[in-house]
């Protein structure tokens, strides 16, 4: 169905082809969201552009809240646990060295902790594709002694593999490649002859990159290829925007037959409008027209137009940029069902863990022992390990082992197990099941001992035969019986 215009809340009457120049015309609309330009000068500085504008990449953090919140998540679930374990599980590892591991862990920064600055890190990489550690050395340059996090934006890769350069501003600053032996000058980047003093020596750089075939220097997002949903979804608030700000939201859709929505018309519509409607709603339409054959139709629509068209849309691009992330709906607080893995609860997140958090963890854990911890600081007997995420549904599984124990099927410390709240070491005791029936405690125990009892006292008793038919109980059997 098409319309000839639409009537405004404002009383204003357009035509159908004025409702989108209306936005477009509207306060703030129309206003370029280009970024600031590149602060790299690519030529000058021998460094390699990225696939994508890295700071583009990183603004859409603040323009959508399902993706904000899927790289978070993904941040977190893969840094934010770990352990300290022997690198041989059937060796036990020397103490001192463990020792000397939790010291540089505990000390790495001067502010954040260990796991806060790999999750800085693992943000950056989920949200531009490459994430930066910087390894401060000792004075004589052997031994990591400290760790940074360099915000993946302002780093560019330099040519034949010669390190990074970060920018911030009119300030540039040269890394090295982590384990490059060469000495280079952290003001120039190039590589010097003779022992630099400490302060202009380069530092290395840890790189953690999402591999695409675009680039052999940079990686790229899982969320790229939703990029197209969340530029949909912002347009769609900005449009919505731009019609509730200037009060411009159609309430009433015109349908004109006989005749034009000429400017006597609107002038006829919007008069009636301002001197006979307002404050009666349900007021019997009737509009006085230049011409008697002209007959004029309104339909009511509210904000409609404008904010319920946009409903499924946006929905649908919601989905998508959550799929393109892999993390479970449930996990950034939206609950619904069937939208990864085909399951719900605990299948969706099984399915998170295996698929998209372990072979991270994997991947991060194998360049943190072998890079920095073993080839870095010399530790060979011990490792980090990231702890996996909790799959199990708590709430679920105490209802399990809540009717399990007052059934008698379990004892109270084999719920506990099962739950996962307590150890052995933990807590004493839970070790006699029982039933629950009404208000009464009846221990399986005692049931079995009074079933032992009745059937001695049942083998003790004489056996009677069966009385014959006829027969009273208690005399003898007939004659020939």
């Amino acid at each position: 169905m098409t319309y000839d215009g639409y009537i405004l809340g404002d009383g204003k009457v357009i035509g159908a082809g004025e409702l989108e120049q209306f936005a477009k015309a509207a306060p703030g609309a129309g206003q370029p969201k280009r970024l600031k330009d590149d602060p790299f000068k690519y030529r000058v500085d021998d460094v390699i552009p990225p696939p994508e504008d890295l700071a583009a990449l990183a603004r859409f953090l603040e323009t959508n809240t399902e993706h904000y919140r899927c790289v978070k998540a993904k941040a977190t679930d893969v840094c934010g646990r770990f352990a300290i374990v022997p690198r041989d599980p059937d060796k036990p590892g020397d103490a001192a060295e463990k020792a000397r591991l939790q010291t540089f862990l505990d000390g790495c920064h001067r502010k954040l902790t260990f796991e806060e600055l790999l999750e800085r890190m693992w943000t950056d990489y989920e949200a531009v594709g490459t994430g930066y550690l910087e390894v401060v050395r000792d004075v004589a340059g052997k031994l990591p002694v400290g760790l940074e996090h360099v915000a993946a934006v302002t780093v560019r890769a330099r040519k034949e593999r010669a390190g990074f350069l970060q920018r911030r501003g009119v300030g540039k600053v040269f890394f090295k490649e982590y384990g490059d032996p060469r000495q280079r000058d952290c003001h120039t980047g190039e590589e010097a002859a003779e022992t630099l003093p400490e302060a202009d020596r380069a530092t290395e750089l840890l790189d953690f990159a999402n591999y695409h075939p675009r680039s052999d220097f940079y990686g790229l997002p899982d969320f790229l290829p939703a990029l197209g949903a969340i530029v949909g979804n912002l347009n769609a608030r900005d449009y919505n925007l731009q019609f509730f700000e200037n009060n411009a939201v159609p309430q009433y859709a015109i349908m004109v037959s006989g005749g034009d929505l000429d400017g006597q018309v609107k002038q006829a519509i919007a008069a009636y409008f301002k001197d006979h409607i307002k404050g009666q709603a349900h007021k019997t339409l009737i509009i006085p027209t230049p011409d008697e054959r002209t007959k004029v139709t309104m339909v009511p629509l509210g904000a409609k137009v404008s904010e319920g068209g946009f409903t499924v849309y946006r929905q649908d691009n919601r989905d998508e940029i959550i799929r393109a992330h892999g993390v479970p709906p449930a996990r950034i607080g939206i609950i619904e069902s069937g939208n990864l893995g085909g399951g719900t609860g605990e299948s969706q997140t099984a399915t998170y863990k295996d698929a998209i958090i372990e072979p991270r963890q994997m991947r991060l854990e194998r360049r943190l022992n072998d890079k920095l911890i073993r080839d870095g600081l010399g530790i060979t007997g011990w490792i980090i390990q990231f702890e996996d995420i909790d799959t199990e549904d708590t709430d679920r599984n105490s209802q399990i082992a809540e009717r399990m124990v007052k059934a008698g099927l379990w004892t109270p410390k084999e719920g506990w197990h099962f739950v996962g709240h307590f150890t052995d070491d933990e807590y004493q005791g839970g070790e006699q099941a029982f039933m629950v029936l009404g208000s009464d405690l009846v221990f399986m125990a005692t049931l079995d001992k009074k079933a032992e009892v009745s059937a001695k006292l049942l083998d003790q008793l004489p056996l009677t035969p069966a009385p014959a038919p006829g027969q009273a109980p208690g005399t003898p059997p007939p004659a020939g019986a």
